[in-house]
């Protein structure tokens, strides 16, 4: 192991020093052919299995990331008729993921039987007792009844992976790989469940054959089959297994059935599966006129694959939200707002279901609509948040959905807002916040569209529309309930129109403002700022706020809020202000009283004083 370790950080390739037998199997080793590998191996096989169809024991020394892992191996090129008839091991993407290494870049379907870090390898003897366990139970594995695998451990849902008494099989084929069209307003994936059987009739409405019914004549038990949701969905939600081939029921006529062995949790959209490398030739994207097309193993790995990578994306995203208990009243980061002030914000978002927080600059109305999501959730989890930012280039098409270019022309695309919906609507019980940044910049009559409607709470799950770029059969669009709104409005932008009337119908505006009280000053106190220094610029901001206050051409919403002064402490307390009021506040009162340098001049002079 040690020489094997040592040659694979070098570029050379050859193998014939290696012994080519071990413990009766035949030994394989490679680290690359013409050029390196990015995973150099140890295979360990007996007759007739091969590293391209079947399965063995195999070391994988996954460079990049410093480990050596002894798997239960799987080929990736051919699906082999042998399985491993193990339980309670991890595949290997499921491994990284746990890990949050992301996705393996090969033989992620194979198995974990010992991960070692290749900086603290265990001794040889305990490297050979290792590799001796796994193989004594591969031996047993070969002698054991030949079986077609049915599924890869990553689709298979069962604890025993031996197939069910009831289900024929042919040690001698490999199984068939297909692609089956469900037409969601007949039944719908969605209202299945992993394990129901479900049946397809070879025939239409009308009597006729279906498109290429043959296809329907060499479906047998132990085939694959994608299940694709056609229009309006357009989307692959799920693998099943062939049980029966075609046969006649009394009921039904003609039928194949089949087991949904999976709900794939991030469906894969036809644009996507267009625009993948690799699926040029897969006939059912040259053309989808009928039930039941027939798929090569390639091209089944590679949308199968597909499901993998965006469930692996998901989970490590998933896994990286870190999902705390929250309270504000228990917050050490809380805002200077006083509880009651969060309750009554609190409600008002509940009873309207949007909102906007306005006020001035530095009044921390973002931060304030994040910990107000907290407390309404009583949970830290930023998966259920999401943010965007209005501005003057921002369309209903980046919003709800428009038409964007793709590989092959044109296509509808969903936007930010019309993904959350959905993803809220996935769990009703849970409560969703999609936080908009500066919603006043946009031309929100243009951005909302026909939403100006669907947003109102009393609308809300009860009403639907069909959108802008939908096709005739489209489903219509709702907002769900459990969907909150906030805006975040800046009052000092004078560059900005007034609020949509109608807007302003649909949310309850509420004001934010400047917070210099005892919680500001305990919060700079325990930043290690002096208590005579704390008071002395508190009274110093409050004194210029009273001046924009009563200037004519500004009032409140002009006012210089606390955040400025919430930042981190750099140098000594007087540098550290001195940045803030050159930097932060000097060009902002530049710009309240443009036409006036000396009074800008005089009041940042006495702020310095």
């Amino acid at each position: 192991m040690k020489l094997f370790l040592e040659q694979a950080e070098t570029d050379k390739l050859k193998t014939k020093h290696f012994n080519s037998k071990y413990n009766g199997l035949e030994v394989k080793v490679s680290f690359g052919q013409g050029t390196r590998a990015k995973i150099p191996w140890i295979s360990f096989l007996k007759a007739p299995n091969t590293t391209s169809n079947g399965i063995y024991p195999v070391y994988l020394y996954y460079r990049d990331f410093n480990i050596l892992i002894l798997a239960y191996g799987i080929s990736e090129t051919n699906i082999p008729e042998k399985r491993w008839k193990i339980t309670n091991q991890k595949t290997i993407s499921e491994y990284f993921v746990a890990k949050d290494l992301g996705k393996p870049h090969r033989y992620g379907s194979s198995f974990v039987h010992k991960v070692y870090q290749v900086n603290n390898m265990p001794s040889d003897e305990v490297l050979d007792k290792d590799l001796n366990d796994i193989i004594a139970i591969y031996k047993k594995h070969l002698h054991s009844e030949s079986i077609n695998i049915g599924f890869l451990h990553d689709i298979e849902s069962e604890k025993d992976n031996s197939p069910s008494p009831e289900e024929p099989h042919n040690s001698s084929e490999s199984p068939n790989f297909w692609w089956l069209n469900a037409n969601p307003q007949i039944w719908s994936i969605d209202s299945f469940k992993v394990g129901d059987i479900q049946t397809y009739t070879s025939h239409n409405e009308n009597g006729n054959k279906r498109r290429i019914y043959k296809y329907f004549e060499e479906v047998k038990p132990s085939d694959l089959v994608i299940g694709y949701e056609s229009h309006p969905t357009k989307q692959v939600k799920a693998i099943y297994k062939i049980t029966e081939g075609l046969h006649v029921d009394d009921n039904e006529g003609e039928i194949i059935s089949f087991e949904i062995k999976e709900k794939i949790k991030d469906p894969i959209s036809w644009d996507k599966l267009k625009e993948t490398k690799g699926l040029e030739e897969c006939e059912v994207l040259n053309n989808n006129q009928g039930s039941l097309f027939k798929l090569t193993a390639e091209q089944f790995n590679i949308i199968k694959n597909l499901s993998d990578g965006e469930s692996t994306t998901n989970a490590k995203k998933t896994k990286e939200v870190q999902v705390k208990p929250y309270s504000f009243s228990d917050d050490p980061d809380k805002p200077f707002l006083e509880e009651h002030e969060i309750k009554g914000i609190i409600e008002s978002l509940e009873v309207k279901k949007n909102m906007v927080l306005q006020g001035p600059p530095g009044v921390g109305k973002t931060f304030i609509a994040k910990k107000i999501a907290y407390e309404m959730m009583k949970k830290i989890d930023d998966s259920k948040i999401k943010m965007v930012q209005f501005h003057q280039s921002y369309s209903y098409e980046d919003f709800i959905q428009g038409i964007r270019p793709s590989r092959d022309g044109f296509t509808i695309k969903n936007g930010v807002f019309y993904d959350f919906c959905k993803k809220a609507a996935s769990e009703p019980n849970q409560k969703y916040f999609f936080i908009i940044d500066e919603i006043n910049r946009g031309n929100l009559s243009k951005i909302f569209g026909e939403l100006m409607m669907l947003i109102e709470s009393d609308k809300r799950g009860k009403h639907s529309l069909p959108l802008t770029y939908s096709e005739k059969d489209d489903p219509e669009f709702s907002v769900p309930e459990n969907l909150y709104i906030i805006g975040n409005m800046n009052t000092a932008d004078r560059s900005l129109a007034i609020v949509d009337y109608a807007l302003r119908r649909r949310f309850r505006f509420i004001t934010l403002e400047p917070k210099f009280n005892e919680r500001f000053k305990d919060f700079l106190s325990s930043k290690g700022f002096k208590k005579d220094f704390i008071e002395k610029i508190t009274f110093k901001i409050n004194s210029l706020n009273e001046k924009i206050e009563e200037d004519k051409n500004l009032g409140r919403g002009f006012l210089i809020g606390h955040s400025f002064f919430c930042g981190a402490k750099r140098g000594t307390e007087r540098e550290w202000f001195e940045n803030i009021v050159k930097f932060e506040i000097e060009p902002l009162l530049e710009e309240y009283w443009f036409d006036d340098n000396e009074k800008v001049k005089k009041e940042i002079n006495l702020l310095l004083s």
